[in-house]
């Protein structure tokens, strides 16, 4: 919009957890606007979770800009200040003589001795400013930072913890965010109102960023379906919060599980780095080698006042494709993501879970049985549960009711089963990977 004002907003941000990350000079750790403004584009991305994918490239290019004629420059531009503590690059695996309860958790970051990854310090201060011509841009690129802020990190081993951040003051002299409901600064004086805040500003932030219909999307990692698990006891230091989770303890106790691991992230290197588990997909004869996943579920710490909790997130998208196979030494194996459900069970015994995100085709089938069964509960489960759905899975629905459902209302690939009438088997499968997505009060 030529000859508009310029409207702006300053976010003064501290890390909570040492932040790894660098610009051309590998050696030195550098914040660089361009890597905020790329993970500022892929949680935009991942709420949006859109089924058409050229659609979906043509709005995120209007807003974040692209280099293809006829497209042009960003509506908003970014500027960071560099965090006001030196950075380090000799990340401590020891605390006072007993083991990091989280260096397992950041050991990419230090396995090799001489390329130690630089990292700003817990405590460093930055600032992120925001602006556009345009108000309604300027709010998408606020709501795209509250997203990457409470839900995200900066850096390397952002999904394990590291790089996590909170905002501690804004400038907003334009009272541009006054009508987004946007609350940039955590509230809460125990756990089950920090994930209430999450909730609420999540609901928020969804409003500003799309307004559209969501159904379950699996082409690549997105908030279709989302939910977590926040810890019951707040702690005054944030390697303790993060500690808790124990993690470490899970993957040694599961070792053996080379393939099942997998489901994870990969690369994975075993036994001396000598084992290496990566995927393939079968039905591709062209580099057929996945030698990369991201994982699905996310670490978290979030800093309240001056008292830290933990959360981990788990998101949706496809971690191989349909005919994908788990390989190591020669092996190989189909995914199994049960392992994910037996570590987010080990989670709720010290916290609370909490769905985060649902599509609208999910509320409309909750919505259909509550009118025609008026069950106690619905729990999702089966793939769409788990996280390893792809775009033709059926979504598999078990409702505890004393009335039949009759599924007359009920369009599209959908199981639905009574509760109270499946055999010992699926019920166990149920109680291990089901997502309780309604339950009745009173």
């Amino acid at each position: 919009m030529k000859g508009a004002e310029m409207i702006k907003i300053t976010f003064e941000i501290e890390t909570i957890t040492p932040m790894f990350l660098a610009g051309a000079d590998q050696s030195k750790a550098e914040l660089r606007a361009a890597s905020i403004k790329g993970l500022l584009r892929f949680w935009w991305r991942a709420l949006q979770a859109g089924t058409k994918i050229d659609e979906l490239k043509r709005a995120e290019n209007k807003i974040f800009g692209s280099s293809d004629e006829g497209i042009g420059a960003s509506k908003f531009s970014i500027r960071v200040t560099q965090p006001d503590k030196p950075f380090l690059t000799n990340f401590k695996k020891e605390t006072k003589g007993r083991p990091d309860p989280v260096g397992y958790l950041f050991y990419s970051t230090f396995m090799q001795t001489g390329k130690e990854r630089p990292y700003f310090p817990e405590g460093s201060k930055f600032t992120i400013t925001l602006s556009s011509r345009e108000a309604q841009y300027l709010k998408i690129a606020a709501a795209s930072l509250w997203i990457l802020v409470y839900l995200g990190g900066l850096g390397t081993r952002s999904r394990r913890g590291a790089g996590n951040v909170v905002i501690s003051n804004l400038q907003d002299a334009g009272e541009v965010l006054n009508s987004t409901g946007l609350d940039f600064i955590p509230k809460g004086n125990k756990a089950e109102e920090v994930a209430e805040w999450i909730k609420i500003n999540f609901a928020a932030v969804k409003k500003v960023i799309f307004d559209h219909k969501t159904m379950f999307v699996s082409e690549y990692s997105n908030l279709s379906f989302s939910r977590f698990v926040i810890g019951n006891n707040y702690f005054t230091t944030w390697k303790d919060a993060l500690g808790e989770t124990d993690f470490k303890t899970f993957r040694d106790n599961n070792k053996a599980r080379i393939f099942e691991t997998a489901a994870f992230g990969i690369p994975i290197l075993h036994r001396n780095r000598r084992t290496r588990v990566k995927g393939r997909a079968e039905n591709i004869t062209i580099n057929p080698t996945i030698n990369r996943r991201s994982s699905p579920v996310l670490f978290k710490v979030i800093k309240v006042n001056n008292t830290f909790y933990w959360f981990v997130l788990r998101i949706a998208g496809e971690f191989l494709p349909k005919s994908g196979v788990i390989t190591a030494d020669g092996d190989a194996k189909k995914p199994d993501y049960g392992i994910i459900d037996e570590f987010w069970t080990e989670l709720k015994k010290k916290g609370n879970p909490h769905i985060l995100s649902m599509p609208a085709t999910l509320e409309h089938i909750i919505g259909e049985i509550k009118k025609e069964a008026n069950p106690q509960r619905i729990i999702l489960f089966g793939s769409k549960a788990r996280g390893d759905f792809h775009n033709r899975s059926d979504t598999d629905i078990a409702v505890e009711s004393e009335k039949q459902l009759s599924g007359s209302t009920l369009n599209g690939a959908l199981d639905v089963v009574n509760l109270k009438a499946v055999d010992e088997s699926l019920r166990k499968k149920i109680e291990k990977e089901g997502v309780i997505i309604y339950e009745r009060k009173g």
